[in-house]
């Protein structure tokens, strides 16, 4: 851990939050985003009976762990649902509310500079024969995905424990009434063909800024306008906590009013990636391998500097992992995280292979290398996709043991020339929320939700974000700090969706919101 903090800047810039005013229409498409470049793929609605009733029947056939929780927060909005129907005064008839989506395509930029067209999702409140406005706009950032099948845009197939069902939910015409935003990563729906910036906060933050604009602009001309007084939050947990703190950032440092943005809410992200990889280190374990691997490809492929270096996965990771073919399946986009974790097990039971992942036997209390001897041991833990801190995989099986120890100690590795491991460095250095001393402004909407106990974002992220931040010219109170009671990643992602992001962004959005400056 010796190597994490120096690596911050401390040149402080804050931006005060400007809610905008309400644009003439006259020439708010010109204002907020160019139409011509936004074209619409699919659309549809769907009853909120027959959403929730579709959930709970995924729910039931999984069983799976975190399916109580799911089951239960999805029962009460269906029978909130049910009778959730309204009337037409001429005729009498009646109708069932529901969820109107659609998903377009939109111009922006690519995290190597290029124009490219990305997809997203629209879900906003359908109540037949009278015109309901949304009173706000929730910009929806996914969490970590690996199938293409699990992108937003895909909103008719996914299932129970997607977070863009989670998300759709503030569309529902009987609570928040918002329209939601779920745009797709740069790497998948329209740009699948692309490479994926993993945890790349400018590019992926300006991305989602666009597709903001862009589905705000298109709902007011091809819809209805949103409320007068709208103002917008972007949610996210995990990947999406960090993408949504990005997107925060980039509206203070850029003037961007044309969103309204009032605030963020973010659960368990990895707003410093250099010091969860130093956390990485220090306890030698990765309890989700796959987002090891997915932070060296976006670092590879979309990094300029480790791009002119010509870095390959080879120069850091082991032949061990490289071999596994993870970054095969990465590219390929068809497996889900699930599915890749049932491969790591599949090779490490295998007699030769050298990459192990290590399971919690019940019966012996202890991790033991899942291989072709203990197989068929029930007391092992085997399900590396519930993020439960029950399996994982040694780091230096992962990252060259040379790597690991630069970052344990500053001893330059003699099999990875310096100036790469440098820039791989620089890159996750300049990605971390208070890269260049950047500061939250005092006038606040910036909520964090963490558990202290997570496996897979380590909190000592957030305290790292939150001592620079500490460490200021001034008193510091302008965030919101929340303590998961929940110990896992899973765990308190289901926690923070269904318990808390709503109650988080309705204070934000009717301005009860009030900082709290908690010492970690």
């Amino acid at each position: 851990m010796k190597r994490i903090l120096p690596f911050l800047a401390i040149i402080s810039l804050a931006l005060a939050v400007s809610c905008g005013k309400t644009p003439d229409p006259e020439t708010y498409d010109d204002g907020l985003y160019d139409l011509s470049q936004v074209s619409v793929v699919d659309s549809g609605t769907i009853p909120l009976e027959e959403f929730y009733s579709k959930i709970l029947q995924d729910a039931t056939a999984r069983n799976g762990e975190y399916d109580e929780s799911l089951y239960g927060y999805y029962s009460d909005l269906l029978k909130q649902s049910q009778g959730g129907q309204t009337k037409a005064e001429d005729s009498g008839s009646s109708a069932t509310m529901a969820y109107a989506w659609t998903t377009l395509r939109y111009k922006t930029l690519s995290a190597t500079g290029e124009e490219i067209m990305c997809s997203e999702l629209l879900v906003w409140p359908y109540v037949p024969f009278t015109e309901q406005r949304p009173g706000n706009v929730v910009i929806g950032c996914h969490l970590t995905i690996t199938s293409d099948a699990e992108r937003p845009s895909n909103f008719s197939n996914l299932g129970i424990t997607s977070d863009a069902n989670l998300l759709a939910c503030f569309a529902n015409p009987l609570s928040q009434k918002a329209l939601v935003i779920l745009p797709d990563y740069e790497g998948y729906g329209a740009t699948k063909s692309r490479n994926h910036p993993y945890l790349n906060r400018e590019a992926t933050a300006r991305q989602v800024v666009d597709g903001a604009k862009a589905g705000i602009a298109w709902y007011e001309k091809e819809k209805m306008k949103l409320a007068d007084n709208w103002k917008s939050v972007a949610v996210g947990y995990s990947q999406g906590g960090a993408v949504a703190a990005g997107v925060y950032r980039y509206c203070q440092e850029n003037r961007e009013s044309g969103l309204r943005l009032a605030g963020a809410v973010c659960g368990d992200g990895p707003y410093d990636p250099m010091s969860t990889v130093g956390k990485y280190v220090e306890i030698g374990k990765l309890f989700m391998p796959v987002a090891a691997a997915l932070l060296l490809k976006g670092a590879v492929d979309t990094n300029p500097r480790l791009r002119a270096l010509g870095c390959t996965y080879d120069d850091f990771c082991t032949p061990e992992f490289v071999q596994t073919g993870i970054f095969n399946w990465l590219a390929d986009m068809s497996m889900s995280t699930a599915d890749i974790h049932k491969k790591f097990l599949a090779i490490s039971q295998s007699s030769n292979s050298g990459f192990k992942v290590y399971c919690w036997s019940e019966s012996r209390r202890e991790y033991l290398p899942y291989n072709a001897n203990n197989a068929g041991n029930s007391s092992l833990k085997l399900d590396l996709s519930n993020c439960n801190g029950m399996n994982y995989v040694p780091i230096e099986m992962c990252l060259k043991p040379s790597l690991v120890e630069y970052f344990r100690s500053g001893t330059i590795p003699s099999d990875i020339p310096s100036e790469k491991v440098r820039a791989f460095e620089q890159c996750m250095e300049e990605n971390s929320l208070c890269a260049d001393g950047w500061l939250p402004p005092q006038s606040g909407g910036l909520t964090f939700f963490h558990s202290e106990t997570d496996e897979v974002v380590p909190y000592s992220n957030l305290e790292t974000v939150h001592e620079m931040w500490d460490t200021a010219s001034r008193n510091y109170s302008s965030y919101l700090l929340t303590k998961a009671t929940t110990y896992y990643h899973k765990a308190a992602g289901v926690q923070f969706m269904i318990s808390y992001s709503g109650s988080y962004t309705n204070d934000i959005l009717s301005g009860k919101w009030t900082s709290i400056h908690k010492k970690l």
